[in-house]
């Protein structure tokens, strides 16, 4: 007897537990629904963002190979002749497969009413081979969309607060796919297609969600670390039981000013770095210093995969050469971790093109997900406001408006 009233206790909560994951599943889907959509198919373009971009603009992707690339030094200094009123804010080499016929790329220093300027440069000659407004660019609106959704200061947390609401869907969506009986557990695996299209949409918003929620819990979850990372630096030092440093103060590294004093060479900044660096590293950019106090800012990269291994940068004394700052040996291990993989899970290119697949699909699966979700909604929603009187089927603690025979 006892028995019997715990398995009909337990029954009871399971049944409790799924109604009100049910109710989590359709009101937040709803709440952050549209964002997860366009943040979807902006992800999936963004996987092949380079490629998309040199396709649209072959005129401006086009250095042909010549026998040797001149050095950050003799491009700064060819530019500088070339365009005496210019400044550079950053100058990075180019990345991917073709690299060797693509060219460098720089942002010039503008004022805060203008509109920031991208430059393409020859790294053979130093020439200045094409421009564009970063801004307008294709590819920068549509990243511009997928992190901000183009709304200044607090877009970012209305994309990052979705990318959680969509970590908890994706949990709860698990939690109701169980069948009450494990011997309908077959039937939840597969789309039936000999049902109503009711029933077909049904399966594949289960199936669907079902087979992508490791990938689609990765890329989430990598997003909500990217768009607060202010917040989580901190923490990355408290697990690595080091004193805390916000990410204010290690991006805010300056030069101290000698009244004077000559700036060292880029080619001594360059050296510097590649020095700091672990062995074998490419460098892939240099961020100019910003002002009398600013500082060097390289980039490398390890000897690892394309846009992955060890991702690497130091700020350096524009006049001393001391290195302030440097992610090999000044960061905890959480924070390497950080620049090595959270990105390049989030995109798909930690693995090559394998994973870029894998990427690009699972990134376009939540809007079809948010479709699927509507379709499955709207009927039942449609009937009750319309006051009609019908026995709801249950499926996972909600109620659809067609029969499912588990």
């Amino acid at each position: 007897m006892m028995k019997a009233e715990s398995v009909r206790k337990k029954k009871n909560w399971a049944s409790h537990q799924k109604t009100w994951y049910g109710k989590w599943h359709v009101w937040l889907g709803l709440l952050a629904g549209t964002i997860i959509f366009i943040v979807s198919l902006t992800g999936t373009i963004l996987v092949y963002r380079d490629e998309i971009d040199q396709a649209l603009n072959p005129e401006l992707f086009h250095a042909p190979a010549q026998e040797k690339k001149l050095s950050f030094q003799q491009i700064t200094e060819q530019i500088k002749r070339d365009h005496p009123g210019w400044k550079l804010e950053f100058l990075f080499r180019a990345e991917g497969e073709n690299s060797e016929n693509l060219p460098y790329r720089a942002h010039l220093e503008v004022k805060a009413d203008e509109d920031e300027k991208e430059v393409f440069i020859n790294p053979y000659t130093g020439k200045v081979t094409g421009s564009r407004i970063h801004e307008s660019a294709f590819i920068d609106v549509v990243l511009a969309i997928h992190r901000t959704l183009l709304i200044p200061a607090v877009g970012r947390y209305i994309v990052g607060t979705a990318a959680l609401i969509l970590v908890i869907l994706t949990i709860s969506g698990l939690r109701l796919w169980i069948p009450r009986q494990w011997k309908y557990v077959k039937s939840r695996l597969t789309i039936k297609r000999n049902a109503s299209l009711l029933r077909q949409n049904y399966d594949l918003h289960q199936v669907l969600g079902l087979y992508s929620s490791p990938m689609i819990l990765l890329i989430a979850l990598t997003g909500v670390v990217i768009t607060f990372l202010t917040i989580i630096a901190p923490v990355m030092f408290l697990v690595s039981f080091e004193k805390p440093k916000s990410l204010a103060q290690i991006l805010n590294n300056k030069s101290v000013y000698v009244k004077g004093a000559k700036p060292i060479s880029i080619d001594s900044a360059i050296a510097i770095a590649q020095r700091a660096f672990p062995p074998r590293s490419e460098i892939r950019g240099l961020v100019f210093p910003d002002g009398q106090k600013g500082a060097y800012a390289v980039y490398g990269l390890g000897p690892y995969v394309t846009k992955t291994g060890d991702n690497n940068f130091v700020y350096i004394d524009q006049y001393s050469g001391k290195v302030n700052f440097n992610t090999s040996v000044d960061l905890p291990n959480t924070g390497k971790m950080y620049l090595n993989w959270v990105t390049p899970i989030h995109y798909g290119t930690f693995g090559g093109n394998v994973t870029r697949v894998v990427a690009f699909i699972t990134s376009l699966v939540p809007s079809i997900l948010f479709v699927t979700g509507i379709l499955i909604w709207w009927p039942r929603w449609k009937g009750r406001a319309r006051g009609k009187s019908r026995k709801a089927n249950t499926v996972s603690g909600a109620e659809v408006p067609i029969k499912i025979h588990s």
